[in-house]
């Protein structure tokens, strides 16, 4: 079977991580590591992840963001921590995963994950076939898969994919011309020689600018209808009224990167839609500079 590395990043949020790693543990592919990358979390984040992992007998490594790429002396441990020395946002967490698999040897896959989502029985195993197949049947390793998302009640919500819709800036499930595809990013399946994620962006947008990158690579985007998981929508983050802030900074900020001349179609269509929902607090955060 081929190694793969499990990326998760943390962020005061160790109780979570915790329920995500005793997920993976039971699955029924056996050959991976997790690395589990602290966004410089201000709890006790670390201590609650290493003290699970002795609990549960599990060889366990902690090191520093820079010397993460260090050669390990023997058999690389089940689990690696690795201490960022600052919160750079999500894609600086994943990145930071990323080059810690391009640095170590053996790995063939990586599989980046959100820390509050659960996998269903088999989720490895299966979208690792899925990785083969499409890798034999195009001859190349450049594929990136999404997993299909069921809520915790049980609805079904996509299938690895959302559609940005370029001219609202809405996020939808199924296209609405004219669209961005791109591959959500709470579960992402890609080779061990993936492009990195633009860490210009602290939260949200991340994974559709991702798609870009994806692109400009030369990578085959699918998805792995038989891998399901379990998404609470909430652990990893809060949706407070600052949050509005982060997710506009991000919008205007993938739009000036890759459709400049939307920008002010999206920006008024989003504000006459919040003030009509009566979203005034949102609102302003339209109207508020980069």
């Amino acid at each position: 079977m081929a190694r793969t590395a499990v990326c998760i990043v943390n962020y005061n949020n160790g109780g979570t991580t915790i329920q995500c790693l005793n997920n993976i543990l039971v699955q029924s592919y056996r050959d991976y590591n997790i690395v589990i990358v602290d966004n410089a979390s201000t709890d006790n984040s670390i201590t609650e992840i290493e003290s699970y992992c002795y609990s549960k007998s599990l060889s366990v490594s902690v090191k520093n963001g820079n010397d993460c790429l260090q050669t390990f002396p023997d058999d690389i441990p089940t689990i690696i921590i690795i201490k960022s020395e600052k919160n750079g946002g999500y894609a600086f967490g994943v990145n930071i995963g990323i080059r810690f698999v391009h640095g170590h040897v053996g790995y063939e896959n990586i599989l980046v994950l959100n820390n509050d989502v659960y996998l269903t029985a088999g989720f490895i195993e299966e979208i690792t076939n899925r990785f083969n197949h499409y890798q034999k049947k195009y001859h190349t390793t450049s594929i990136a898969l999404g997993a299909c998302e069921i809520s915790p009640s049980g609805k079904f919500r996509h299938k690895g994919f959302h559609y940005l819709n370029l001219l609202s800036g809405l996020v939808f499930s199924f296209p609405i011309f004219p669209s961005l595809k791109y591959i959500v990013g709470s579960a992402i399946f890609i080779d061990s020689k993936a492009p990195l994620m633009d860490e210009s962006f602290f939260l949200y947008y991340e994974d559709i600018h991702y798609q870009k990158i994806l692109k400009h690579n030369k990578y085959r985007i699918y998805n792995c209808p038989n891998a399901n998981y379990i998404h609470e929508l909430g652990g990893s983050t809060k949706k407070d009224p600052e949050m509005y802030k982060i997710i506009y900074t991000s919008l205007k900020h993938f739009y000036k990167l890759n459709y400049p001349y939307l920008l002010p179609v999206v920006l008024l269509f989003r504000f006459i839609m919040n003030i009509v929902l009566c979203r005034w607090k949102i609102a302003k955060y339209i109207l508020m500079p980069k």
